[in-house]
């Protein structure tokens, strides 16, 4: 196991509760319990049948997984006594450029799930993933908060997703697959999951307030609307949308690893050194503007924002404040480090704000007709 290059560069940027990558994460993890290898990577359903027949379960939700544009799929062993978290802990001592994990088994345990997700929420670029759960007790569409994203609602746990479906097995891995397809160099390709069509799974019999609690619980689901029958949902258990989530995960990472690179270049303790940081952060996030990801021309529509530091008051950024670029970056002058931070080599923290784009999902439309 490495060293996490957080011991250098530490990046956490907090997704806003209003409405490096040097590719794509191409990759999702598939957790199993009867996996025949400890761990292993699979470009296609072919590979993964030579391990696998295809009546087995993994074989299903490898079906699944490529059959909807999946790229890679790596399959995990979940050992006999052994809890979600640290089967997971043992894949990433081989593998660890995937954000999305999943798992065979539908109805994960609650206990387990959670604390699952908690040690994702505590974790720090690069390290953070999203666990996307299969569900499908039936409370989860009534007002009953026993069903697995109520719990985690109620932990205030964030780094979790679920897909709802009353006949499917394994359709979790359908955020995985979705994401795999993401090209972060591409253009407008980081897209809601909401509206999405998939290959496999059935349309949920819904009534009105059923389809009301999925979508308050944020649930993922398969449902026919109108003439289409599509993914509706797209967030994960807080809220958030799943395509802000990943843009803000895959951005960390490219920011952790442009910063780092550019510290381990050596840097003197100047403004040019800090600047030189600077342009690597800024440099990170071009590409997140022609993703799709960042909203150029767009107006800062949170609390206006200071960092005291050293007992001094530094105005960052402030409501209404138009941001041409979809993103400000700021760094106190090297003239104002507190000498205990100039004498441990340290910059005191760099504050980075960013307007993603997000989409639209409901449109309420009003008029008047005379006669």
């Amino acid at each position: 196991m490495s060293i996490s290059v957080s011991k250098v560069v530490n990046v956490d940027f907090k997704v806003a509760e209003q409405t490096v990558a040097t590719g794509s994460y191409n990759k999702t993890l598939l957790m199993s319990t009867d996996a025949t290898v400890r761990f292993k990577e699979y470009n296609t359903l072919a590979e993964v049948e030579v391990d696998f027949n295809n009546t087995t379960p993994e074989y299903d939700a490898a079906e699944l997984y490529f059959n909807n544009g999946g790229q890679v799929l790596v399959i995990g062993q979940i050992d006999t006594g052994e809890s979600l978290l640290q089967a997971v802990q043992a894949v990433e001592l081989v593998f660890t450029d995937f954000i999305f994990v999943a798992f065979v088994d539908k109805d994960n345990d609650a206990v387990e799930a959670q604390a699952l997700v908690t040690d994702f929420d505590a974790r720090v670029a690069p390290n953070k993933r999203i666990a996307c759960f299969t569900v499908s007790d039936a409370n989860a569409k009534t007002t009953a908060t026993t069903d697995l994203m109520s719990v985690l609602a109620a932990a205030n746990l964030k780094s979790a997703a679920a897909k709802y479906t009353s006949t499917g097995e394994h359709d979790g891995v359908l955020i995985g697959a979705y994401f795999s397809k993401v090209d972060l160099n591409g253009v407008e390709s980081i897209q809601d999951y909401n509206f999405t069509s998939e290959v496999g799974p059935s349309a949920e019999s819904l009534t009105d307030a059923e389809y009301d609690q999925l979508i308050a619980k944020n649930y993922n689901f398969v449902a026919t609307i109108g003439n289409f029958t599509l993914n509706w949902g797209g967030n994960i258990v807080s809220g958030v949308g799943l395509e802000t989530i990943f843009g803000t995960i895959a951005l960390e990472n490219d920011v952790t690893e442009a910063a780092f690179d550019t510290v381990v270049d050596k840097q003197y303790f100047t403004d040019a050194g800090s600047n030189n940081i600077i342009t690597a952060i800024k440099d990170a996030m071009v590409r997140y503007v022609t993703n799709g990801f960042i909203a150029p021309d767009s107006t800062y529509l949170g609390e206006d924002q200071v960092i005291n530091y050293n007992g001094q008051d530094f105005p960052t950024i402030r409501n209404g404040q138009t941001l041409s670029l979809g993103y400000l970056v700021f760094a106190i002058p090297v003239a104002n480090v507190s000498a205990a931070d100039r004498a441990a080599r340290k910059l005191p923290p760099i504050s980075v704000f960013i307007n993603a784009r997000g989409s639209i999902r409901r449109i309420d439309i009003n008029g008047e007709v005379e006669q």
